[in-house]
Order: C-alpha cells, then structure tokens, then sequence
C-alpha cells in the first residue's frame, strides 16, 4: 500500500481511538473524522489543506476537503469521508458511500494533473460489517446482492480495478438507480479504484476499522443517465 494512505489511515482510527477513551464517543462524527484527515495530511501535503470546499462542477455541494499544489489554486488531493455512526437509525449508509463516490468523479474544474481522489470510510467493526462490507441489496430479479462488489474492490490492492457502471451488472442496476436518485445528477461511466489504506484498532465489533480508497477518473471520461440508457 502507498504509506501515505496507509498511515492516514492509521492516524485517523488511531485519534478516533483517542476520542473514545476520552469518552466523546458522542462527539464524533463526520466532520470530526475529516477533521483528523486534515490534520494528518496537513503535515504530509505540500500545499494548503482546506475543508468543507464548494464542488466546482455540482452546484450546491461540497467537497469535504481539498489539497491545493504550492502556489496554485488548483486541487492536488480531494477527499470524500464518512463516519457510520451507529445512533439507531436507518440511513441507506452504503448509498451515501456510493454518491460520495461517484461525486468525486464528477470533479474536472480546478483539477490538478494526476490529482489524488481519495473516499474514507471509517466506523466501529460491526457498522463496517454490517452496512458496508456485507451489506446487501435487492435486484431487479427478485433476490439480494451484496452490493460493494460492485463499486469499490475489497481487497488491498497496488494496481487499479475498473469499473464500468454504464456496463454494469444488471442484478446491480436496480440500486445504482436509486443512488442515481440520491446523486441528482449523471452517473459516471467508468473510473478505476483501489484499497490504498486499511486498518482496525482490535478484534471484535467494538473496533475501530477504516478503508481509504483512491480513485481515478480515466481520459476520456463521460457520464450517463441510467434512467434513460437502462
């Protein structure tokens, strides 16, 4: 793995760590968890890390935090993370992941070549176990598929995966529909990922576990509507 990504990783569950033995568990979140990121990169990157920037290409929202290059305006890293608090509630966690995804890869203005996409997830053990890695979904054929296969690879990696959404598997399409909704806007057709960062604080549900995934977004990209085209 590139130590960059692996030691943020390391950081991050090892602050959310710290938090937790301090007792302000209730404290985090996922601003709070973006926040630790910042300040890990802060000391590795070289240029300005910002947070809570606007998208430049999707009206409205924001990119959770940005690395400009010396000197320029331009971003050299863009960073999507998420926290899977479990407060009870029913939140469509996996979808959220897929939209921060897929909004990362709408980014084009201000984009630095070569620039780094980076998605984190982060939560204890049993969130990550249960809304993420064997969260599943229903298809259009009437059974249930787990659904990050599909859009993110499992496994650390030094090489990149592609995936093809316009292609996609047709059990899938169903729930990438639905994260279309969410999204509000095109999806993207294709784009290439891989586990860059991994780690857990312990065994057991209660641990801390984290995934960093960078992402890139090939020459020649392009979006697609997927209520029109499937």
């Amino acid at each position: 793995m590139n130590d960059l990504w692996q030691n943020l990783a390391v950081a991050v569950v090892s602050r959310i760590e710290f938090e937790r033995r301090c007792n302000r568990s209730r404290l985090l979140d996922e601003s709070a968890v973006v926040r630790f990121a910042a300040e890990y990169l802060q000391a590795q990157w070289n240029g300005e890390i910002r947070v809570a920037e606007p998208h430049p290409d999707l009206a409205g929202k924001f990119v959770d935090l940005v690395g400009t290059k010396p000197k320029a305006e331009k971003f050299g890293l863009v960073l999507e993370g998420k926290w899977l608090k479990d407060d009870g509630g029913d939140r469509e966690w996996l979808k959220e992941i897929a939209v921060d995804l897929f909004r990362l890869q709408h980014l084009k203005t201000k984009m630095a070549q070569g620039s780094e996409r980076i998605l984190l997830v982060a939560g204890t053990r049993g969130m990550t176990l249960d809304h993420l890695l064997r969260r599943k979904v229903h298809s259009d054929l009437g059974h249930s598929i787990r659904a990050l296969p599909h859009i993110l690879p499992e496994r650390a990696n030094d090489t990149l995966t592609k995936f093809e959404i316009r292609k996609a598997d047709v059990n899938a399409r169903r729930w990438l529909r639905k994260c279309h909704e969410r999204l509000g806007f095109d999806l993207p057709s294709t784009y290439t990922a891989r586990l860059a960062g991994h780690y857990r604080s312990w065994l057991g549900r209660e641990g801390c576990e984290i995934f960093v995934w960078l992402t890139k977004r090939p020459q020649g990209w392009g979006s697609f509507d997927p209520s029109a085209e499937w």
